[in-house]
């Protein structure tokens, strides 16, 4: 089954949103216990035939192992094919950051030494061992869409949660308005020249985001601006050609923790089973 994401996204619940990005694979298998503080366990269902990286796993911590003062070391994991550790959540916190705390929670990835599937979906069983882990599953490759599934609109959760209906219709210009534009970046058009602003490059870490090749995310940026002539577009670019699920939660993270209202997240992943809501 492929979900198609091809919406505008209030940042209201941006972590919300990335927990639920690392729930795209999972089946809830196990509900709160004492080892889990008091948390909903989730495993992974992932298999070798499915399309994601691998060298590297990615984890969703508890929240009681998610507050900015504790940061976990590569031993705690236990993992001797581990290599690196990296917290995908772990910008300082700026003023006006959009981040719910009620329901954020650290999402980490870590690089295998041995690159491999059946080593990735060895480590992701490793992890889902640990208590302070409360999901674990691979970094999914995605791709980036050129029209909007719409089955089940009405029914959308995501739609409703940004009261993207009762938005319809209103008619501004946008010039106070700012969009993360999650995509292949921004290239340079002088229909857009007026309207991008700096933005960050996800895999490649660093500022250089008008290399569009595949140009999903100009196409994009042009519609956005089509309909608030004076937005600002914040390029946050998570792949050349295809969409990478750990640049994506880097991203989602980013935009909220600068106080990007809006995002556009025009890609889907495929997996095998239900998404999970929370």
């Amino acid at each position: 089954m492929k979900k198609k994401f091809l919406t505008i996204l209030s940042l209201s619940a941006a972590l919300l949103i990335v927990i639920t990005f690392m729930a795209s694979n999972l089946t809830a298998l196990a509900t709160v216990g004492d080892g889990f503080n008091g948390e909903e366990k989730l495993y992974c269902a992932a298999t070798v035939d499915e399309d994601f990286a691998d060298d590297r796993v990615l984890a969703t911590l508890t929240k009681a192992f998610s507050t900015p003062e504790l940061r976990l070391n590569l031993s705690q994991f236990g993992l001797e094919n581990a290599e690196s550790i990296r917290y995908l959540t772990d910008a300082p916190i700026k003023p006006g950051a959009l981040i719910d705390f009620e329901e954020f929670r650290h999402i980490i990835e870590i690089r295998l030494k041995t690159p491999g599937k059946n080593y990735v979906i060895e480590a992701i069983h490793s992890l889902e061992a640990l208590d302070f882990v409360r999901s674990a599953g691979p970094s999914y490759y995605g791709e980036f869409f050129s029209a909007p599934n719409v089955y089940g609109l009405d029914d959308s959760y995501a739609l409703e949660k940004i009261q993207a209906f009762e938005a319809q219709g209103l008619a501004v210009n946008g010039a106070s308005i700012k969009v993360g534009v999650i995509d292949s970046g921004i290239a340079e058009h002088p229909d857009l020249e007026d309207n991008v602003v700096p933005g960050w490059d996800f895999v490649n870490n660093n500022a250089v985001t008008s290399n569009d090749i595949n140009g999903h995310g100009t196409h994009v940026s042009g519609i956005v601006k089509s309909v608030y002539p004076g937005v600002s577009l914040v390029p946050l670019k998570i792949h050349l050609i295809n969409a990478s699920l750990n640049a994506a939660i880097a991203a989602i993270y980013h935009a909220a923790n600068e106080g990007i209202p809006i995002i556009n997240c025009s890609f889907g992943f495929d997996y095998s089973s239900s998404l999970e809501q929370r």
